[in-house]
């Protein structure tokens, strides 16, 4: 696997994977249905030692999976497994930031190492890790308002984004995705990003009991060009809940 790209069907593969990994756990489909619990069982649970990671990371940028478990710290799992050396990042809490970020090993420059304070220690810059170059853009949205993570990813650059979303009221996997490439359109008119970039639109759907209870999900995925061009849909798959996860 080249380490500087990963493909939609790479990371889609990967992905559904840690899916059915994830769902062979009674926890995870008591989760599916509840907004917190499942973007918990997204990323997974919070290091406890993260303060800790953080003043290492002055002097080394953490691979980030010891920290966030979850199906997207699956995912990188089984794409290391694949042979992907990478790291994986979180961002939350500020604006215009991505909810996850996967970048190469390779990736990353020391800044500030040898060119004096400058003020910059202050907001916790010194000697820190940035990367040159990210491999995978990740935005997760529980609710169906996702216009604004389609413009995040429109911003950054990176070979392969993907977005997550679900389709509660039946218009994510339509509606939204025409919203979408409409999006890709315009702004590929108004400033053309690098023509071998891609869009992996993922969209998860439940179906539930008469008690509510989510009893299969169907995860479907399209794959776009940075112009806007649908090239495909992925082969979507379904988790049924009495059946458990592949080994």
């Amino acid at each position: 696997m080249d380490e500087c790209k990963i493909s939609a069907q790479e990371f889609w593969s990967a992905f559904t994977k840690a899916v059915c990994e994830a769902f062979a756990d009674s926890e995870t489909w008591k989760a599916y249905p509840n907004d917190a619990q499942w973007t918990q069982a997204m990323f997974g649970e919070k290091c406890k030692n993260c303060e800790k990671h953080k003043k290492q990371e002055k002097e080394e940028f953490l691979d980030r999976q010891d920290c966030y478990s979850g199906i997207l710290g699956g995912t990188l799992k089984n794409l290391k497994l694949a042979g992907w050396d990478g790291k994986v990042r979180r961002f939350c809490g500020e604006l215009y930031t991505v909810d996850s970020v996967f970048a190469g090993t390779s990736s990353f420059h020391k800044t500030l190492a040898n060119h004096g304070d400058h003020g910059w220690s202050a907001c916790g810059f010194e000697g820190r890790r940035f990367p040159e170059k990210l491999q995978v853009l990740i935005e997760h949205e529980n609710q169906g308002l996702i216009e604004t993570e389609f413009y995040k990813l429109l911003f950054w650059r990176a070979p392969l984004k993907v977005i997550i979303a679900y389709d509660y009221k039946k218009k994510v996997s339509s509606e939204k995705r025409n919203v979408f490439r409409e999006a890709l359109k315009r702004c590929w008119e108004a400033w053309p990003e690098n023509p071998h970039a891609e869009y992996l639109f993922i969209v998860g759907k439940g179906e539930y009991n008469q008690e509510k209870a989510p009893i299969k999900v169907t995860w479907s995925a399209w794959r776009y060009t940075a112009p806007g061009d649908e090239m495909c849909k992925l082969v979507a798959f379904t988790v049924p809940k009495s059946v458990p996860a592949p080994k």
